[in-house]
């Protein structure tokens, strides 16, 4: 009985060392896995650190802890405890957030810099543009309203012009249904503004002393009361004005052309007047072309049987 105690101590040590180096070792591999999943919380891009702090920790290489290290006292604890790795990584992105922040409120657009000076640069090439406009228009403006008060403050004008006899009657030339014949005029007469209605119309009173040559050679005194009208919508390319008038005309001898077999002709007809102006814009409006229909008749028999007479003409008025 006593040999085999003895025979059986050896044994009994040799079982409980083994059994105390597996414990030792289950818990070594618990330790180092503990601290390995403590260390992962470093975020990509940085070194994890021992939980334990006694030397860095790989994800992929484990480092186990050695008894009286110091680890052991840190594994009750580690779990609920912040590093200062990772405190200062969330001050930082605290502050990122505060910045970005403040920069919105400041510029809720949030507009590049480039952008937005192409875009002031356009703005202020079309209010450039813009501006330029308004003065042009401000300046045509301004010359127009001078011309008229110059015109309005110039109440005399004097005339000339030539023109050619035509066989066709007055409604037919209006048509653009003209034939001229070898008979002619010229012609010099001043108008006079007798009362002004409005700015762009007026009454005045001519007289003209008029020439004949060709089929016709003689001398003859015409007399009219005209209205004139100044305003149309082409005036800012060319300024123009109509006159239509009436008056008495007397020939100092028979016109030849207004002879017919039927009605002899008359000295004494009716005068009319039926003329168009064309003067260049923003000019100083004291010249201007005319075309011009002089026309003698006897107002559909009322003052003369004869048939009367038509000339085309052009020439030009000048007024002071």
């Amino acid at each position: 009985m006593v040999a085999k105690q003895t025979l059986n101590r050896p044994e009994a040590r040799f079982r409980s060392r083994a059994a105390g180096v597996g414990w030792l070792a289950v818990a070594l591999i618990l330790c180092a896995w503990i601290d390995t999943a403590l260390a992962g919380k470093g975020g990509p891009g940085s070194e994890p650190e021992s939980a334990f702090g006694w030397m860095p920790v790989s994800a992929s290489e484990p480092v186990i802890p050695l008894p009286g290290s110091g680890a052991w006292s840190g594994v009750a604890s580690a779990t609920n405890v912040e590093t200062p790795a990772e405190r200062g990584r969330a001050d930082r992105e605290w502050a990122h957030r505060e910045r970005a922040d403040e920069e919105e409120r400041a510029d809720p657009e949030r507009v590049d810099q480039g952008e937005r000076a192409d875009r002031e640069r356009a703005d202020r090439e079309r209010a450039d543009r813009e501006r330029a406009a308004q003065e042009r228009a401000a300046q045509e403006r301004a010359a127009q309203e001078w011309a008229a008060q110059e015109r309005a403050g110039r109440d005399t004008t004097v005339f000339l012009y030539g023109a050619r006899w035509t066989d066709n009657r007055w409604v037919d030339i209006l048509r653009g249904q003209t034939e001229f014949d070898d008979s002619y005029l010229g012609a010099v007469g001043v108008a006079q503004t007798l009362r002004r209605f409005s700015e762009d119309l007026l009454l005045e009173a001519e007289v003209s002393l008029v020439r004949h040559w060709g089929e016709q050679d003689h001398f003859e005194l015409n007399g009219a009361l005209n209205l004139r009208w100044s305003r149309f919508p082409w005036d800012r390319w060319v300024d123009t004005s109509f006159a239509y008038g009436l008056g008495p005309s007397y020939a100092f001898t028979e016109p030849a052309v207004e002879a017919r077999p039927d009605r002899p002709a008359s000295r004494g007809l009716v005068f009319m007047v039926t003329e168009l102006t064309f003067a260049p814009p923003q000019a100083d409006g004291r010249w201007a072309g005319l075309l011009r229909i002089h026309h003698r008749s006897g107002a559909f028999d009322l003052v003369s049987e004869a048939s009367g007479s038509n000339f085309i003409a052009t020439g030009i008025r000048y007024h002071y």
